[in-house]
C-alpha cells in the first residue's frame, strides 16, 4: 500500500518538474534530469544493498548468499522488479518474507519511470504541443490500468512488479497538474478533500489482507487518497498545517532512507530471533531511525550538494562508475563464497 502512494507522489512531482521546464523553455535539460536523480537516488541505495550484503553474509548459508548476491547485483541497476516478476515471486509469499532486498523493487519501477517519462513528455510535446499533454496522460493511464487488469488475471507478479502496470499510478499523480483550481468560495472542500484521503489510505493499510490475490482491490482506494490529499492539500485547511508540522516535515526529508534501511533491518531481527516481539519492534525502529538520520545527512545531502559532484558530465560519470564497482564487489562476493567455482 505504502508504494502506491510513492507512486502518485513520484508522477506528480517529477511531472510538475518538466511541465515547468517545458513551459519556461521549450525543452528538457536531460543530462541535468538524469544526474540530479542519480545524486539523489545511486549513492544511497547502492551503500543500503552492499551493507546488506555484507552483514547477510555474516548470519547465511553460501547457498543463500550467493542467491541475495544476486538480486544485490541486479538491485544495484534498479532492475529487481524485474528479476522478481521473472522468478514469479510472490510479494506477500513466505519464501519472500526474509529477503532483505525484496523492497528494492519500487525503486525499480521509481527509476524505470523516471528514465522514459521525460522523453516521452518532450517527444509528445514537441508533437502536439502543451495543452494536449493532458490527452497523454489520460491515454496512457487508461492503457496501463487495461494492461494491469488483463495481467492480474493471468500473471499476478507482473501486474504488481511491471512498470508498465505500475504506470497508471504514476499517471494519477501527473494528472493533479490538470484538475481544475478550486474556487475560493469553497472554504470546506480542501479539508474535506484530504480527510478523505487520508481515510481511504489509513482503512486501506489496516484492511489489506496478507494474500497477494488481494492486490487488485487495495491498489485503487489508496491511489486515489494520495491524489486527493495532494490536490485538495494544496489549499490552506486544517490537515495542510498539520502535514506541515515540523517533525512530519522531517519524516518526509528522511522518508527515502527510511525506505530503504526499514526492511533489512526489520529482516535481520527476524531472522535473527525468528519473532518480533515489542522490545525487539523497539530496538528495530530505533536502529532504522538512527540509520536513516545519519544516511540523511553524511549520504543524501553530501552527495546533492557536494561541488565535486555539480557537473552534469561528472555526476552521470560517477554514477556509471559506481554500478560497475558495485557489480564487480558483488562479482567478486560469488568467487569468495564458492571457490574455485565449487557449488554448496
Amino acid at each position: 500500500m505504502g508504494v502506491d502512494v510513492f507512486f502518485v507522489i513520484s508522477g506528480y512531482l517529477i511531472t510538475g518538474l518538466l511541465l515547468k521546464e517545458l513551459k519556461d523553455t521549450q525543452g528538457i535539460q536531460f543530462k541535468s534530469f538524469y544526474s540530479k536523480r542519480i545524486k539523489r537516488i545511486l549513492p544511497l541505495s547502492l551503500v543500503v544493498t552492499v551493507s546488506t550484503l555484507f552483514v547477510f553474509s555474516l548470519v547465511l548459508s553460501p547457498l543463500e548468499t550467493k542467491e541475495l548476491s544476486k538480486t544485490g547485483l541486479i538491485a544495484s541497476v534498479f532492475s529487481s522488479n524485474l528479476w522478481f516478476s521473472y522468478l514469479a515471486t510472490s510479494y506477500f509469499g513466505s519464501e519472500n518474507h526474509l529477503n532483505p532486498l525484496l523492497h528494492t523493487w519500487s525503486l525499480g519501477v521509481e527509476e524505470q519511470f523516471y528514465l522514459l517519462w521525460p522523453a516521452v513528455l518532450f517527444l509528445f510535446f514537441q508533437a502536439f504541443g502543451f495543452r494536449k499533454v493532458k490527452l497523454l496522460i489520460i491515454i496512457l493511464i487508461i492503457i496501463s490500468i487495461f494492461i494491469f487488469l488483463t495481467q492480474f488475471s493471468n500473471n499476478v507478479p507482473q501486474a504488481f512488479f511491471s512498470p508498465h502496470t505500475r504506470a497508471w499510478q504514476f499517471g494519477f499523480g501527473a494528472l493533479i497538474h490538470f484538475l481544475p483550481q478550486l474556487k475560493p468560495d469553497y472554504r470546506y472542500t480542501p479539508s474535506a478533500g484530504v480527510g478523505a484521503g487520508l481515510t481511504l489510505i489509513v482503512l486501506t493499510s489496516l484492511l489489506i489482507g496478507p494474500e497477494f490475490n488481494s492486490f487488485a482491490a487495495y491498489a485503487i482506494p489508496p491511489t486515489l487518497g494520495a491524489m486527493m490529499v495532494i490536490y485538495f492539500g494544496e489549499k490552506n485547511n486544517a490537515f495542510s498545517t498539520i502535514l506541515a508540522c515540523r517533525p512530519l516535515v522531517f519524516i518526509g526529508k528522511i522518508s527515502f532512507s527510511l525506505y530503504l534501511w526499514h526492511w533489512p533491518v526489520l529482516v535481520f531481527f527476524q531472522f535473527s530471533n525468528h519473532s518480533l516481539s515489542s522490545s525487539n519492534l523497539f530496538l528495530a525502529y530505533t536502529i532504522i531511525a538512527l540509520l536513516s538520520i545519519g544516511s540523511f545527512y553524511f549520504i543524501e545531502e553530501t552527495f546533492r550538494h557536494s561541488s565535486i559532484i555539480k557537473q552534469e558530465r561528472t555526476a552521470l560519470i560517477a554514477g556509471i562508475s559506481i554500478i560497475a564497482a558495485g557489480c564487480f564487489a558483488v562479482s567478486d562476493h560469488f568467487r569468495l563464497s564458492f571457490p574455485c567455482g565449487a557449488t554448496p
